[in-house]
């Protein structure tokens, strides 16, 4: 009676991961819209694209209405007003910035479009693995209740001398082993899920569906340089390349002169009366361009030319490792899926051999025709196959979802 009271425990435990509340269309949906990692990353990209805003009121003409009041007697005060307009007319490193600032800007988007992978790829992880541990709890459990009422029943043994106290401490042994196990996978579960839940924001995720169709693609009729040259990971490379170089560039050029232009029109008198169109047309009317030439600066240049060639060398070697890469991983890409599908192909055989062994050992059991360690170690060996099917689907979903974000911004 308790074999198929087990026996129906276990399969409502298992339908109940086919009846599912989350899919993984919806999980991966939820984390590039609910997501406190995706909101962060289009804040930093919002923030980011103003970058070249900061460098514009350094170009920009500034306009100060100044009032000033002096005497040279107690009695008496003289009252200037000047209008004053500010014009840089070169000041490289400045205007070097600008476009510095705009490379900036570009690598904000682009991050962004990074940061929509990154996420999806945790998300197909922290998916499988969650589910992965669901099953984990759930055989878990038939096997802890196999063994409770197994350890209760050779207890009754070995009080009536019919077992001896070796054996009643084995089974002991076996017991308490495998709740220690259920507890560290209890542990390791609540951690899956908080990832999940950080990275969807579904708080209750429920059971998760299972996933037996894998879609067919291939990279062969795509030309690797045209899906290169789209890469946001190859564009950042190069664009942190080119703003080190601006940085460099930057750097030599605050060794050269800067200008600035200043036309100011104004007033003096002795009472102080506010007026627009007499501070416009008085004589007072002054232009003036001043020219600064650095002349020893305690070597903080030299050391910052050093400084910026260093990084600049750097930023150069990422970018060519960066490409390296890239194009290793497109060159390859069909190879990897090879591998995937025949990841795939073999842990479903597996899985499929060690169920059937497993539904049959679940009936000799119900006879009494298997032992209940056979059964456990049965068991055991189809957790690990089913689990070992779980991570082949992970990384075919993990490549599809990679292929997806190399080939979007192509077709």
């Amino acid at each position: 009676m308790k074999n198929k009271l087990f026996s129906i425990l276990l399969i409502s435990i298992l339908s109940s991961l086919i009846f599912a509340d989350t899919s993984l269309e919806e999980a991966l949906y939820r984390s590039k819209t609910m997501s406190v990692d995706m909101k962060l990353k289009i804040i930093e990209r919002d923030i980011n694209n103003k970058a070249i805003l900061t460098s514009l009121p350094s170009v920009l003409p500034s306009l100060a209405f100044t009032i000033s009041a002096d005497s040279t007697q107690i009695s008496g005060w003289d009252y200037s007003q000047y209008l004053s307009i500010n014009q840089t007319i070169f000041n490289l490193p400045v205007f070097l910035t600008i476009l510095k600032n705009k490379e900036y800007s570009d690598i904000a988007n682009l991050l962004y479009l990074k940061g929509i992978n990154d996420i999806s790829q945790s998300t197909i992880e922290s998916y499988f693995n969650l589910l992965s541990f669901q099953l984990k709890l759930s055989l878990d459990s038939s096997i802890l209740i196999l063994e409770e009422n197994n350890l209760k029943k050779n207890r009754i043994l070995y009080q009536n001398g019919m077992i001896s106290e070796s054996d009643i401490l084995l089974i002991e042994s076996n017991y308490y082993s495998l709740i220690s196990e259920y507890e560290k996978d209890k542990l390791t579960y609540e951690n899956y899920l908080e990832q999940f839940i950080n990275l969807t924001g579904i708080e209750e995720p429920g059971n998760l569906a299972d996933i037996d169709t894998f879609p067919v693609f291939t990279l062969d009729d795509l030309e690797p340089e045209k899906i290169l040259s789209n890469l946001p990971e190859y564009l950042i490379a190069k664009k942190n390349h080119i703003i080190a170089t601006h940085e460099k560039i930057i750097s030599y050029s605050e060794f050269l002169p800067k200008a600035s232009l200043t036309l100011s029109s104004g007033l003096t008198d002795s009472i102080f009366e506010f007026n627009p169109e007499q501070i416009l047309n008085g004589s007072n009317i002054r232009t003036g361009i001043s020219i600064s030439f650095p002349i020893f600066t305690g070597f903080s240049r030299s050391i910052n030319i050093l400084e910026k060639s260093y990084l600049k060398k750097s930023a150069e070697l990422t970018f060519l490792k960066t490409k390296q890469n890239l194009i290793l991983e497109i060159k390859n890409f069909d190879d990897r899926l090879k591998m995937v599908k025949n990841y795939i192909e073999g842990s479903k055989k597996l899985y499929e051999s060690s169920n059937k062994n497993f539904q049959k050992a679940k009936i000799l059991l119900e006879n009494n025709s298997l032992s209940l360690q056979d059964y456990i170690n049965i068991e055991k060996s189809y957790k690990e196959s089913f689990v070992n099917y779980l991570t082949a689907k992970k990384e075919y979903y993990k490549t599809y979802y990679r292929y997806l974000y190399l080939i979007r911004r192509i077709k």
